[in-house]
């Protein structure tokens, strides 16, 4: 089959969280199945600079329209492994920056424009350069407006650009939600600014095009799919979830056993498996060394690899400071994030400070380098034997899947919609959609 992935971030080059690493793994393990591959990526600063990509070829030049004018770019392409291909959509203006999707404080003004641009590029490759996809498979937000975007060319241009499209959700905390004004840079028809598709309390929200035009919709488990249909956990689409209930699975994201396996990680001091586990205490020892700790505490050591913020449970880690003092713990935190949350606010410089007075150790490093990021990131994986049970950190169950109720953000931050105020009232009704987006192929 020909599959066309489309994300805005891919490991090896460009990550902030798991979207890159589960992108990254599953093109590779399609392709490594006789799949034949592509990728479609922003041209990021960092993923031209990556050394895969310094022979990378130009092979259009493109000319998108984007309201009332038309951007230039280009796509350069190069080929990473057999029967896989990345296409890098490349506009300086918008992607020659250091973050991919903000400063660190807030999100860059232009990310509309940026995504948009994006998508009407990869329009257009697949168009041009006649990839012949048999799928089409987009990844959150940033990618969310594809499905449409593509059905709408095929009919404008008389071809067929893929056979099916799948959006996947990742985190449907971000949606992507912009200003009504934006909705005149898709070239979409107005029709298309309604209830029925992009419109969303007088703005627009991308995440929705994709839940509402693809054909099917996928997130990344069985319960995550379940989630996302109820007012906790939709973040004001749970009425739009429902509406496609049918359409949407839930596939469980797994292991890439090629890259975390403790018997063969080359980031780690020592190996070990599960027939021979004493590299382990190495991996310990060394781990407790980097970061000032006695090689010699035999207690428990907690690492925690996440974005830094409240989603991800960080609030409920500080409101535990006690639990893990009292227990005389060690914990080492890796991410990035709200820079107010990396500098240390004022939970944490209090658990500091009770920490010292009780003759404890907390440890709040630099911010890490790529390589240190990378080896500490592979020690806690490999580290980890149990997952924190209910009774011991109150609170803290399932925090990876901890949503923000009825709060949608765009990308780092959030859009201020009110606690409890769902996207039901606003469907019309539970069929209009599947509808729309079959007239969308007509």
């Amino acid at each position: 089959m020909k599959i066309v992935h489309v994300a805005s971030e891919l490991f090896p080059y460009m990550k902030t969280g798991g979207l890159a690493d589960a992108v990254g793994s599953l093109a590779g393990v399609l392709a490594d199945n006789g799949h034949e591959v592509s990728v479609f990526l922003p041209g990021y600063r960092a993923a031209l600079e990556h050394k895969d990509a310094v022979g990378a070829q130009r092979k259009l030049r493109l000319k998108v329209e984007m309201g009332d004018q038309f951007l230039s770019g280009d796509v350069r392409v190069f080929s990473p492994r057999k029967n896989l291909t990345v296409y890098l959509v490349c506009r300086e203006e918008f992607f020659d920056r250091r973050a991919p999707y903000g400063n660190g404080e807030r999100d860059y003004e232009d990310n509309a424009d940026r995504f948009i641009f994006f998508c009407k590029g990869v329009i257009e490759t697949l168009r041009l350069a006649d990839l012949q996809a048999d799928v089409v498979h987009t990844h959150d937000w940033q990618a969310a407006l594809l499905p449409l975007l593509l059905r709408q060319a095929e009919r404008r241009y008389g071809v067929t650009l893929a056979f099916k499209t799948i959006f996947t959700i990742h985190n449907i905390a971000f949606q992507g939600i912009f200003p009504s004004s934006v909705f005149a840079r898709t070239n979409l028809p107005d029709e298309f600014n309604s209830i029925d598709g992009l419109e969303y309390y007088a703005q627009i929200n991308l995440l929705k095009s994709g839940l509402l035009f693809a054909d099917r919709v996928t997130t990344v488990s069985p319960r995550y799919a379940e989630e996302i249909q109820t007012p906790e956990f939709g973040c004001g689409l749970d009425g739009v979830a429902q509406t496609r209930a049918e359409d949407i699975v839930g596939l469980l994201n797994g292991v890439d056993t090629a890259v975390w396996n403790p018997a063969t990680d080359p980031h780690l001091p020592a190996r070990y498996s599960a027939g021979n586990m004493a590299g382990k205490q190495i991996c310990r020892t060394e781990l407790l060394k980097a970061f000032g700790f006695d090689p010699a505490f035999t207690g428990p050591v907690f690492g925690m690899v996440c974005r830094l913020t409240e989603q991800k449970g960080i609030d409920l880690l500080l409101g535990n400071q006690d639990f893990l003092l009292k227990n005389d713990c060690r914990v080492v935190i890796l991410g990035s994030g709200e820079k107010k949350i990396r500098r240390g606010d004022s939970s944490a410089r209090e658990a500091r400070a009770k920490a010292d007075r009780a003759g404890g150790e907390t440890r709040r490093g630099a911010e890490p380098s790529r390589g240190s990021g990378q080896r500490f990131l592979h020690h806690a994986v490999a580290l980890r034997t149990v997952r924190p049970e209910p009774d011991v950190f109150p609170g803290v169950w399932h925090c990876a899947d901890r949503q923000p109720r009825g709060r949608p953000r765009q990308h780092g931050h959030r859009c201020g919609r009110t606690a409890g105020r769902g996207h039901g009232p606003h469907v019309r009704t539970q069929r209009p959609f599947a509808a729309r987006r079959a007239a969308t192929r007509a």
